[in-house]
């Protein structure tokens, strides 16, 4: 009888579970749809009608009967997921948490595989077990961590024993996480050609997103948000300037040394104590050599023209393909109509170096060549996040206060450098002057504080970008890139290389 009221118990948690799950998949499905009307587009493996949940899998460890180097494999239908390679031992430690997307009417039973690895032995199957996620999860929490036999595949006698855990992990936890995801931006790491997750605090999200993605949120802004967004930015520039100011560089620093450990104190010319206010920081400069220029002999080469999130296009038509999606932009808009000749750079190439925050905020000469002309242009301090960036409600780069310097030189014709000041940016400094001969790589100007953006215009056909740069931004996907690092060659190599 007691065993028949265990299994009676068993079966209702697990209807429970599965209640809630449902439960869930309802929620997910309204979201979705609610998302959808507000012209969110999400990506994801799995629709919303299909997703029931995660399941978290933890793979405590196990005891062999020899001793070697072990590590183990999770499948579960599609998803497969291994851990580290332990020390040699018979009883191997991996404390590995897995993630099993569970579905709607889909696989419940994962199989968990036991390998060997050594120079004579390399991964090799020792032994197995299979568990049903569903019949794991609804234990007791007292009795969560369970142990199995392992198999050996070829003769099915017991070879050892794994110790496991699973959980379902609670739905308002998953879409907590299922947030945070959409609330972030991914770039892709030039230097460990890993992706990156650049977190914003979701309440500045959610507001950037009810602002410039919306008809509504644009015509706000038409009718004086503009103006409080300006006076908001002078108030917090000269905020930062203040002596009281230098008490948030600790905590700013504390920020991003938790998050990926964003700020290199070691390549920074000065001590943290030399800063007297936050702006004083916020535009440190460098030790001399922090920042290697690429090629730096040859002038057919371009170089990054900051420390910065990059997107890089062949053409402009291109760049409003897969970026800028403000139905207004155009060359003439971005360069000024009546202050810049801008016929040479009708459909050329388009560079953008977006500036975040914990950046290091001076901005460097792409090319070497002579400073014709600045071209100051007034505007609106628009955020140049790629929410911004990338509605179609608005035109950042077109309205913006921006400052547009011609650089003429020999390899590239005539560039175009349009330094953008965004929300929050005090003010733009150039330090260079008209007429002056600059060096790729030399220090051309900062931002002050605030996230900012420069954009490089070249002639057409002036410059082949690195492929990289461009599959990247084919993708929709920034590239974390420094100042000096390579941006592309003057087709005026290629030409005289064919030539020879």
């Amino acid at each position: 009888m007691g065993n028949g009221n265990s299994r009676e118990a068993k079966e209702s948690r697990r209807s429970k579970l599965r209640q809630k799950l449902q439960k869930f998949r309802i929620h997910r499905r309204h979201l979705r749809c609610s998302r959808n009307s507000a012209g969110m587009v999400i990506q994801r493996a799995v629709s919303a009608e299909d997703f029931s949940g995660i399941a978290l899998l933890t793979l405590i460890g196990a005891d062999m009967k020899f001793k070697d180097k072990w590590l183990a494999c999770v499948s579960f239908g599609e998803q497969t997921f291994r851990t580290e390679i332990s020390d040699t031992t018979e009883k191997p430690i991996w404390n590995s948490e897995k993630k099993l997307l569970l579905e709607k009417n889909g696989p419940s039973l994962a199989r968990v595989s036991v390998f060997e690895t050594n120079r004579l032995s390399r991964n090799k199957i020792i032994g197995y077990c299979e568990l049903d996620i569903f019949d794991f999860a609804v234990q007791e929490p007292e009795s969560a961590c369970k142990s199995f036999d392992l198999l050996d595949p070829t003769a099915s006698n017991v070879v050892g024993t794994i110790f496991l855990s699973c959980a379902i992990e609670d739905p308002v936890e998953t879409e907590r996480r299922f947030a945070k995801r959409i609330l972030s931006i991914v770039v892709i790491d030039r230097k460990s050609k890993r992706l990156v997750e650049e977190l914003i605090d979701s309440k500045i999200v959610l507001s950037m997103r009810a602002i410039y993605q919306s008809k509504i949120g644009l015509r706000l802004m038409d009718q004086g948000a503009k103006e409080i967004l300006q006076r908001l930015s002078e108030k917090q520039g000269k905020k930062m300037s203040s002596v009281e100011s230098a008490q948030k560089i600790p905590r700013f620093l504390e920020f991003f040394k938790a998050w990926k450990d964003q700020i290199n104190m070691a390549e920074v010319k000065y001590p943290l104590q030399h800063f007297k206010t936050f702006n004083e920081f916020f535009i440190r400069e460098l030790k001399p050599g922090a920042r290697p220029i690429a090629c730096m002999k040859g002038d057919d080469v371009a170089v990054c023209a900051a420390d910065c999130r990059l997107m890089a296009f062949q053409s402009v038509e291109d760049s409003t393909r897969f970026w800028i999606k403000g139905k207004k932009f155009s060359i003439r808009g971005l360069l000024g109509k009546s202050t810049v000749n801008t016929n040479a750079f009708l459909d050329g190439s388009l560079v953008i170096f977006r500036l975040a925050p914990q950046d290091y905020h001076r901005f460097h000469v792409p090319v070497s060549g002579v400073i014709e002309k600045f071209v100051d242009l007034s505007g609106s301090l628009y955020t140049v996040n790629p929410i911004a960036v990338n509605s179609k409600y608005c035109n950042v780069f077109t309205e913006n206060k921006r400052t547009v310097a011609i650089i003429s030189t020999a390899e590239f014709g005539k560039v175009a450098f349009v330094a953008i000041g965004a929300t929050m940016v005090g003010s733009i400094n150039f330090e260079r002057k008209e007429g002056e001969h600059v060096k790729k790589g030399d220090e051309l100007g900062y931002f002050s504080f605030g996230g900012s953006t420069v954009i490089c215009v070249f002639e057409k056909d002036s410059i082949r970008i690195d492929e990289d740069l461009l599959v990247n931004s084919g993708r929709s996907l920034e590239t974390l890139v420094s100042v000096g690092m390579q941006l592309g060659v003057s087709t005026r190599t290629f030409a005289r290389s064919t030539l020879t």
